[in-house]
């Protein structure tokens, strides 16, 4: 693939994220190799591409958000942390997931929150928000950094590897709301069991064989 160019990251403090834009020239090359949903990784952290725009003639614009799905498609049909601290519920959200918790913050009292269908990400979010904390993503290490200060501001660094296998671009696209498994629920807990197979939910991997919900 062609060199990059104008490759820039921000980093949200709200989401505890980090995004990356960069242009590709219009080679032929370049329109095969780049596809929605494909990653990119560079030395300190994992991205997914979810947006390709076909600028000019000349460019084309690639954005990547963070590579948060093994949270974002972890479903914990109930969702149950009775009397306990923080830092147990962060690890409680991120079991089974693939990540870990480096818990920074201040030994709390204990809390209970109970709730049916949330994802991991739902979960973790949801803590952060009662207990006022920040969190970081570190996607290359899969690592949810909890800190209770502002300490997420120093400059990081970013840098951008080249190295991506992509495919093939006829529009400018977007994934952001694209989804392979949906759970359909109707009034009172209501689902589709009785009308599909016993299954909870509607999934189709035509385009990805990614789970994301």
């Amino acid at each position: 693939m062609d060199v990059c160019k104008d490759a820039y990251t921000e980093e949200t403090m709200r989401t505890g994220t980090r995004t990356l834009n960069f242009k590709v020239p219009c080679s032929i090359e370049n329109f095969k190799n780049i596809q929605e949903e494909y990653y990119v990784e560079t030395n300190d952290y994992m991205y997914v591409i979810k947006e390709i725009n076909l600028e000019d003639n000349e460019f084309i614009e690639i954005v990547c958000n963070a590579d948060t799905e093994d949270l974002d498609g972890n479903l914990i049909f109930h969702f149950d942390c009775f009397e306990t601290n923080p830092e147990t519920a962060y690890k409680y959200c991120v079991k089974d997931t693939g990540w870990t918790v480096n818990y920074q913050g201040k030994i709390k009292t204990i809390f209970t929150k109970q709730e049916p269908y949330l994802t991991s990400m739902e979960g973790i979010r949801a803590i952060a928000e009662m207990w006022s904390q920040e969190l970081w993503f570190d996607t290359k290490n899969k690592v949810l950094n909890v800190y209770d200060f502002n300490g997420m501001g120093e400059k990081l660094g970013a840098y951008y590897s080249n190295e991506l296998d992509l495919k093939m671009l006829t529009k400018q696209s977007n994934s952001y709301d694209y989804a392979t498994v949906l759970y359909p629920y109707g009034k009172d807990g209501l689902t589709i069991k009785s009308v599909n197979n016993e299954k909870e939910y509607l999934e189709n991997f035509s385009y990805s064989n990614k789970y994301i919900q």
